[in-house]
Parts: C-alpha cells; structure tokens; sequence
C-alpha cells in the first residue's frame, strides 16, 4: 500500500515540479561562491541574472558574454549564460556553458543540477541521470538533485538506472536516510521484498523518527510475512505521525486478517480503517480498501462491497489503474460470498 502510495506522490511532484534554472526565476539552489571571484565579475553576473529574469535573456546573453572576454575562467559567468540560453531554448549551447562551468568547478553542484535539467529536455535522460548522479555522490544531502534524479528517472522510465545511482552512493559510504528510503521504495515497487526490507531498515536505523519509512517497511515486513514485527513499525509510525492515514490502512488491514489469530483484533481494526478514511476525506482508495476489506472480515458484505465500490471509484479517479483491478477483483470475492458462492 505504501509503495503505491509514494510512487503516485512522486509522480505528482514530477507533474507539478520544475527543473533547474527556470524562466523568471533564479536558478535552483544558491550561488555557490567560487574562490577565484572578483567583485567586479559578480556584480556584472547579477545584473545579468536581474536580467534574465526579468525577462531580458538577449541582454543578459551580451552581458555574459562581453565579461567571459575579459574573464573566461569563472564558473559562475558560464552557469548563468547557460541559464540565459535555456530560456531562449538554444538547449546545446547551454548545454555546452554548464559543461564549461563544471569544468572549471567540478563540485559546482548548481551546474551539475543544471547540466541535468538541460539534458533532460533534450531526451538525453542517461546522460542527465550521470550528471545528477555525479552531483549526489559530491553532496549527497542535496534535496534539489536527489528530487531531479528521481523525476528524470521517472519521466524516461529509468528507475533502475536511479537505484544505481543509489546503491553507488551506499557503497562509497555517503548514503544518508533519504537515500536509502528511495532505494527501498524502488525495491518495493519492483516487489524485491528482502531488499527493501534491507534499505528501509537502514533507513529507519539512520532517522528513527521517519514515519513513512517505518510504515513502508512495515508493509513490507507483512510480505516477508513477518506480522509480529510490522506490527511494531505501523504502531510506531502512527505514533511518531497520529495522522498518517497509510500507516493506520495497513495495520487496520494486518489486524483484520493477519494469518496469526492470536494478532487479529477487528474492533481496532475497524477504528484504525475509518480514521484512515477520515483522515483522507473518504476520497482515497487505499485507506477505502483497507476499510472494505475490514468490513468483510467482520462479516459485514454489504458494507464491504459498497466501500470497495468507493475505493474502486477513487482508484480510477486517480488512473490507478493496476490497483483498480485489484479492488474490483476483491468486490467479485465480496459478492460472490454475500450470494453464499
């Protein structure tokens, strides 16, 4: 539930997000200083960038260009006409400035970012990864390029080359909590269990306090058929985050129907699946199927069919499409037990 959950949430961010040094606006993240900087070429760079966003990217071209003729070895100056080109969709040619600029400052992480998002809209999406890739190995903790390589990943469908990304950062020692989390959600997705087991372990080992993480992992734990220990993630999920409506339809689901008796508890169950429900307005499928599933493990098939009815109507409200099956698949089972089949 959790990985459907958090890929549709990644998802949004790609639809809503936008990338790197955007028109009208400032370029992602903060100028970082470079130590060769003269005040001079500065003040000229944020004219320049003044500029640019406001909506002057020919002047801004001349002005950075004019100044590259007296000082063409400063990296910021070659970020910013990379900016400026993009805006006026001249995408190789700023391509090739970033390129410039990481050259002179290999840990120009703003460049990095940016060379990215201009690779990407050219479709050029491994190459992008590598160079998203190769500013999260210089700082990992960088929510900017962790949130690019992800939504480049998703966009061109590569997400095995982004857990590569992932896993190569692991391995050189630098991984942080969120590192490990998408690692761990993509192992979930690809229904890898005993690997993301592992990530969102490390995960929650890093940052006890990560709700989400400790319901992803409980609900993975409930596929490694580890019932007892997914029991302690979900109350402790719900209990570092009282309204996380996931957590609450995963754990409502486990105490319904955990294959262990002595774990099953409907009343709570069915307390924890119609806060879950309220929490998210009744209008998100998970939370209605968990609670239409409760329903029928208490025996109470028409509730449980008109609640699946719901959730499968949200599902296909959200294009989930997949899942949509399955509820409707569950709605058969209800019905079929109603009519005694």
């Amino acid at each position: 539930m959790y990985s459907k959950s958090i890929t549709i949430v990644f998802i949004a961010l790609l639809i809503a997000g936008s990338f790197g040094c955007r028109k009208k606006t400032s370029p992602v993240g903060p100028q970082e200083p470079v130590a060769t900087a003269q005040p001079d070429i500065d003040s000229i760079n944020n004219q320049a960038e003044s500029l640019r966003t406001s909506g002057r990217p020919d002047e801004a071209i001349a002005l950075l260009q004019q100044a590259l003729k007296t000082n063409p070895s400063y990296a910021k100056t070659h970020n910013n006409l990379g900016c400026a080109l993009r805006d006026k969709g001249q995408l190789a040619e700023a391509t090739a400035e970033f390129e410039r600029a990481i050259e002179l400052n290999p840990e120009y992480i703003l460049a990095h970012n940016n060379l990215g998002v201009v690779l990407s809209e050219q479709k050029r999406f491994d190459e992008a990864l590598k160079a998203f890739g190769m500013a999260l190995t210089i700082a990992p903790d960088n929510r900017n390029t962790l949130e690019y390589l992800w939504q480049t990943g998703l966009s061109a469908g590569k997400m095995d080359e982004v857990l590569k990304v992932l896993l190569s950062i692991e391995q050189a020692g630098k991984a942080n909590a969120e590192i490990y989390f998408r690692a761990g959600t993509i192992y979930s997705v690809d229904k890898k269990t005993e690997e993301a087991v592992k990530q969102f372990e490390k995960t929650v080992e890093l940052k006890p306090e990560y709700a989400r993480a400790r319901g992803a992992l409980g609900d993975e734990l409930v596929r490694a058929a580890r019932y007892k220990e997914a029991a302690e993630q979900f109350e402790t999920a719900i209990k570092l985050d009282p309204n996380d409506a996931e957590a609450m339809a995963s754990y409502a689901v486990l105490l319904a129907a955990s294959p262990e008796q002595e774990m099953r508890n409907l009343d709570l169950a069915i307390t924890l699946a119609e806060e879950a429900c309220r929490l998210t307005n009744y209008s998100s499928s998970g939370p209605l199927d968990a609670l239409a599933k409760v329903y029928f493990a208490r025996g109470q098939l028409d509730l449980a069919i008109e609640t699946g009815q719901k959730a499968l109507e949200a599902a296909n409200k959200a294009g989930e499409n997949e899942y949509a099956v399955q509820i409707k698949a569950r709605i058969e089972a209800y019905t079929k037990a109603k009519e005694g089949k």
